[in-house]
């Protein structure tokens, strides 16, 4: 700090309110005429530690007064080179900057920093070098700056305060930062947060330093707080003035979560939901304006606000907190693609999902100016990083192919279906109709029909331009890990990033969209996207060819969470290949216990020893998982008596079902079918969907028990022998991608048909669309005595092996010509499609039927065909 030597000495009151601009008459009233601590509002706001802090802030003309004494003296004077708080272009970035990637870092925090520099410590600084001022105008600037009273302390929250304490310590930090050079530290200062850091570990005796930093701090006045020493190395996480600095800068992944969260909540619920935190604020010190309701308008503390203004001041707050992740992430400079480049991606991404979002917002009306000037401060923000692509090559990619097989969709004619009869709706009635029918091939369409006609409808508009999950694409991309040369190489070492990406777009990105995403971090897409992430974020960073460890940090979470997301292990002691079943099934009924509020019991319900599945099933572990958590909750809060038995089993087929029972419980007072569901079970069903066949045994309001599919709501009468309980019945496929119904006992169909002699036909299904031939299959494989073979294409082997009694065929299906001129066994074709304008003739010897006809009347076709030997489609049409 050096000496001003081109002004007038200052001695007195008259040449110090000439230095600072100030008439002196005006000086002389504040300080002597008027009460000072009139000046000051006093208040209490919480310290991290506990406790309260005091606070001072001053106002008014002594405000402005102290403003014009900062400005000179900081201009005359400036501080020592190590403070970077309230320092004019340092802030807490600069703090932060010179510690950054350090082996070990040192951080120590003085106690009571401002309260404990007084008023005659002021006046003989400014008596002292370099200020050299007299004593009268030394006691005035005291009088300035401290708190009014015998020897008063500086004020938390006056102007000059952090001025004075940075010039007060300038011996200090000299002190420091000699302490430092021994031991081959860096050392910053930010008000009273003292950071040191280090690589060179042997030359720093941890505890020889730290007595030697206290000991300085003690000789210059001031007392260390051992209560917040920290020592923290590169395994730890470390944090200077907020900002974490392990391997460069960024902010808290806290943070970032609360921005994330708080974007999130405006796009579903509306901005004005915003305003105003729910429950209030679990930490007071929380960075969010505490805005209350206040009849029509809002209050700020003690203002009152308009919904404009409100809405104005939160945008502004937000994007204050946007800029703020904007100036860590770029603060070293975004030409350097090392690892803080993700951080640049991430923030750009949420910044534009902001503006997105404030976009949206801005067409609606009563929000006032808030949401356009917010739009325009953002478009500045975006336009300051527009330097560095937002995207990756890899990235477009990804959405392109998506896009494209959207598109495709959205052109199709089963999609334009569903726009019509949607533009046909005008009631809720019509709405409800709707729902009934579309709910029984997506269970996205199973919901509530009630309130708002309006708001259903633009949900039904949401569902509509996305496909129904399909269990075929999702079979597929879940039989693609088994193979390491599919999707099996994301879990597996030996690859490249640019060979995995080749991979997913290839294998995953073209069935994205009929993929299940109903909770996106238990789904199929929520296992998979966050790999997909990863691995462009390090083509980025490293290249495309560089060799992939998949012990690498940046990945190796996601791989595993992967592994044992998509594979159900059958081989016990061998859990870190997958998830073993008693694992699932554990965590899922200690899980389910919790939440219907009951302690765990001392025995597990297991019946018997649980039976694994014959092989690895790849399926999606989480979604199931959570779907058994829903069930055991629901089975625990609802049970009347008895108790809840679990057991596994494996279909001849190769079916692994899992059973839970309550044996004796209550009748479900409605009539048979899956309207009764709420809550809990309906959220299960939408997780069971396309990866797992799901029904209910139960008695219902007529005494008798039905089976209920709750993926498509068709019920079966059956005996109550075996399930004469409340019972869930999850079935898993087997390799082949079939899932067995569980066995329907002998009901009164199955009586009726056994004095008849009926024998199972055997009944083969050609059909190409993948949607459509899994709808029906699900829809057709209650009938009774059939044995049902649905594929997507046969050969000829195949087929005369299986020696069908009737054959289904699509009629653009390749095997059409082949089976209608090579009919060796004789046995009934019937070709279908949706093109047929007739429902029901006879050409050339083959049946002929429409795709709706087919759907309608597909048990009766077979018995009239089949069993009656009709020749004809008399009554039929």
């Amino acid at each position: 700090m050096e000496k001003m030597t081109t002004r007038t000495k200052i001695y007195w009151r008259r040449d110090l309110a000439q230095y600072i601009g100030v008439p002196l008459q005006d000086l002389l009233e504040i300080l002597y005429k008027e009460n000072r601590r009139d000046y000051y509002r006093i208040r209490s706001i919480p310290k991290a530690s506990g406790g309260t802090r005091t606070i001072h802030a001053v106002s008014g003309k002594l405000k402005d007064i102290q403003r014009k004494v900062l400005d000179k003296l900081q201009a005359d004077f400036p501080p020592s080179s190590r403070a970077h708080g309230f320092v004019p272009k340092r802030s807490i970035i600069t703090n932060a900057i010179p510690h950054r990637r350090k082996k070990v870092l040192v951080k120590l925090d003085i106690r009571d920093f401002f309260p404990s520099i007084r008023f005659a410590r002021v006046m003989g600084l400014f008596q002292s070098a370099p200020f050299h001022f007299g004593r009268e105008a030394a006691i005035t600037l005291a009088q300035i700056i401290c708190v009014p009273g015998d020897n008063g302390p500086l004020p938390q929250g006056g102007v000059l305060s952090p001025y004075v304490a940075n010039v007060i310590c300038r011996r200090l930090d000299q002190k420091l930062a000699a302490i430092a050079r021994e031991h081959r530290c860096h050392f910053t200062r930010y008000a009273d947060d003292l950071t040191f850091s280090t690589n060179d570990v042997k030359c720093l005796n941890r505890e020889q330093f730290i007595a030697r930093v206290e000991a300085a701090v003690a000789n210059e006045g001031f007392t260390i707080n051992s209560k917040k020493t920290r020592v923290l190395r590169q395994s730890d996480r470390q944090i200077v003035t907020g900002i974490v600095v392990n391997d460069g800068l960024n902010v808290t992944r806290k943070y970032i979560r609360n921005l994330r969260a708080i974007l999130h909540n405006i796009e579903k619920n509306g901005l004005e939901t915003q305003l105003i935190k729910d429950g209030g604020f679990h930490d007071r010190r929380a960075s969010r304006l505490e805005l209350k309701r206040d009849g029509d308008g809002y209050r700020l503390g003690t203002r009152q606000l308009t919904k404009e203004e409100s809405i104005e001041r939160f945008l502004q707050h937000l994007v204050g907190r946007f800029a703020f992740v904007g100036q860590v992430v770029n603060a070293e400079g975004q030409e350097n693609r090392q690892i803080r480049y993700r951080r640049v991606v991430l923030y750009k991404r949420l910044l534009k999902r902001f503006y997105i979002c404030i976009c949206r917002i801005e067409k609606n009306e009563n929000l006032g100016k808030g949401p356009e000037k917010c739009k325009s401060t953002l478009e500045k923000l975006m336009k300051k990083y527009s330097s560095f692509d937002q995207q990756s090559e890899w990235y477009n990619r990804a959405k392109e192919c998506r896009q494209s097989k959207l598109e495709q969709w959205q052109n199709s004619k089963e999609a334009q279906t569903i726009r019509d009869e949607l533009a046909c709706i005008t009631t809720l009635e019509d709405a409800r109709r709707f729902l009934t029918a579309q709910a029984c091939s997506d269970v996205r369409y199973w919901i509530e029909c009630s309130g708002n006609f309006e708001d259903i409808k633009i949900k039904l508009a949401k569902f509509a331009q996305y496909p129904a999950f399909n269990f075929f694409d999702t079979r597929q991309v879940l039989h693609g890990f088994k193979d390491t040369q599919d999707l099996g190489a994301l879990t597996h070492h030996g690859s490249t990033p640019a060979h995995l990406l080749n991979i997913l777009l290839k294998r995953y990105e073209p069935h994205y969209y009929k993929l299940p995403d109903y909770e996106p971090p238990y789904s199929l897409r929520g296992l998979v996207d966050p790999m997909s992430d990863a691995l462009r974020n390090i083509v980025l960073e490293d290249g495309e060819d560089v060799f992939l460890d998949f012990n690498d940090p940046r990945i190796e979470s996601k791989v595993a969470k992967l592994k044992q997301g998509t594979r159900l292990s059958a081989r016990q002691g061998q859990a870190h290949i997958g998830t073993m079943i008693e694992e699932m099934l554990q965590s899922a009924y200690e899980e389910g216990l919790k939440r219907a509020n009951q302690t765990p019991k001392k025995s597990v319900p297991w019946k018997g020893r649980l039976q694994n599945p014959r092989e690895d099933i790849y399926t999606v572990i989480p979604a199931l998982q959570g779907s058994l958590v829903d069930i055991f909750e629901s089975m625990y809060r609802n049970r009347k008596s008895g108790q809840i038995e679990v057991e596994t089993s494996v279909t001849e087929s190769g079916c692994f079902q899992i059973r839970i029972a309550d044996v004796d419980g209550a009748s479900l007072r409605v009539p048979p079918g899956r309207d009764f569901a709420h809550g809990k079970l309906r959220r299960a069903t939408r997780s069971l969907f396309v990866i797992a066949g799901y029904w209910i045994f139960a008695r219902f309001n007529d005494g008798s028990v039905h089976r209920v599919n709750m993926l498509t709501g068709e019920t079966v009468k059956v005996a109550d022998d075996r399930y004469s309980g409340f019972t869930h019945v999850l079935v898993l496929p087997n390799n082949e991608g079939r899932i067995d119904p569980p066995s329907v006992g002998k009901s009164s169909l199955d009586v009726s048909v056994a004095k008849t002699s009926r024998r199972t036909l055997r009944v083969l299904v050609i059909d190409n669309n993948d949607q459509e031939r899994y709808d029906n299959e699900l829809r057709w494989q209650t009938l009774p005595d059939l044995e049902l073979k649905t594929v997507a294409a046969i050969d000829r082997e195949t087929c005369a092996s299986y020696a069908p009694d009737i054959v289904f065929v699509h009629f653009n299906n390749d095997e059409r010509k082949w089976i209608t001129q090579e009919n060796t066994n004789l046995c009934p074709i019937v070709l279908f499609s949706g093109e047929f304008m007739s429902e029901c003739m006879i050409h050339e010897g083959c049946w002929c039927v429409s795709r709706t006809f087919l759907k309608e009347r597909f048990g009766d076709l077979i018995d009239q065909i089949v069993r009656k030997e009709r020749k004809d489609c008399v009554g039929l049409s």
